[in-house]
């Protein structure tokens, strides 16, 4: 927990190192830029006299798309959480820590920028 000036705040992190049902490659890869790509974005960026922009996306994993609702993902809560010991969450959304939420975010993103 972290105090704020909005109160106490908490993020939720998934122990994916623990799940039962490993997701298969396809379903975790998401790809990122390798530094030959970055180079050529950056050389046609100062070809066109364009400005590059950095940001970071606060909680990227939790603002991605919704699951799909034929899919299910139980986590059993933290203990801090008062839930009652036989409790499972059903996650409607990636969490960190879960190995498929990189590959969730990636999709989300994609879509948004092909729009």
């Amino acid at each position: 927990f972290r105090d704020k000036p909005t109160g106490t705040k908490a993020r939720l992190v998934a122990l994916g190192h623990r799940q039962r049902q490993k997701p298969t490659a396809a379903a975790k890869f998401a790809s990122t830029p390798g530094l030959p790509s970055f180079r050529l974005i950056a050389a046609a960026a100062n070809q066109h006299d364009d400005e590059l922009v950095h940001i970071d996306i606060s909680q990227a994993f939790a603002q991605s798309d919704p699951f799909d609702p034929d899919y299910h993902l139980y986590i059993i809560p933290p203990e801090f959480s008062g839930a009652a010991p036989d409790t499972v969450w059903r996650l409607r959304r990636p969490l960190y820590g879960l190995a498929i939420s990189p590959r969730a975010w990636a999709d989300t993103i994609r879509k948004y920028l092909v729009q």
